[in-house]
């Protein structure tokens, strides 16, 4: 049995979809974050509305520029919208109104890179996408929030990332997340090695699987 379908086994039971050799999705935020061993979340609730948000220090996170050059900006979901851990959330737009800006690119800090990354979609009428790409740019695996609102959606790697893509799929193109979680927390780089979480779920399999 492969790697990752023994980890599949170690978390039965649990809302894991079943995907490529090198991932799981998770559509249910407590057993993304079991899987996870601890995360570090970004709730948002310190901005603003239209406060620009470039970095998330405590994820060791970047934004790269939406598509007219300015950040991603902090939302009210009083103005409209399903809210999730709170009110304030993260919109790619700089302004309140059509068009969005296109997709959040989100890097991790120069030395670190992170296995699990998820957030809740709180878009309203937009469905989004998460892609994870590791350090040479190849895909990790990508996943497709549901139509529920709000809707969680998380992936966990078994190689590090270094760049996260969250885009709309349907809808007006305009959207807001929340809670953005990375395990905790985007650990340095293990060139050739197999990240923390991989060892973790492996260590606990053997344990599992050890006579008696």
């Amino acid at each position: 049995m492969r790697p990752i379908l023994k980890i599949l086994v170690v978390f039965g039971g649990l809302s894991v979809l079943p995907v490529a050799a090198n991932a799981l999705v998770f559509t249910d935020e407590t057993a993304f974050q079991a899987a996870a061993g601890g995360v570090v979340v970004e709730t948002f609730e310190s901005y603003g509305l239209l406060d620009p948000v470039a970095a998330l220090s405590g994820l060791h996170l970047t934004f790269s520029p939406l598509s007219n050059g300015s950040a991603p900006s902090a939302y009210d979901q009083s103005l409209g919208g399903v809210a999730q851990s709170g009110m304030i959330t993260l919109m790619n737009n700089d302004k309140l109104g059509l068009p969005g800006l296109g997709s959040m690119e989100i890097i991790a800090d120069p030395g670190t890179e992170f296995l699990a990354f998820g957030y809740w979609n709180v878009g309203g009428d937009d469905t989004t996408r998460l892609t994870l790409f590791d350090v040479n740019d190849n895909l990790i695996e990508s996943a497709v929030t549901s139509t529920d609102d709000p809707a969680f959606i998380g992936i966990i790697g078994a190689v590090g990332a270094t760049r996260a893509v969250i885009e709309a799929v349907q809808g007006n193109g305009w959207f807001t997340i929340d809670d953005i979680q990375v395990d905790a927390a985007s650990v340095p780089m293990q060139v050739n090695a197999p990240g923390g979480l991989a060892v973790m779920f492996l260590g606990l399999l053997f344990l599992r699987r050890r006579p008696r």
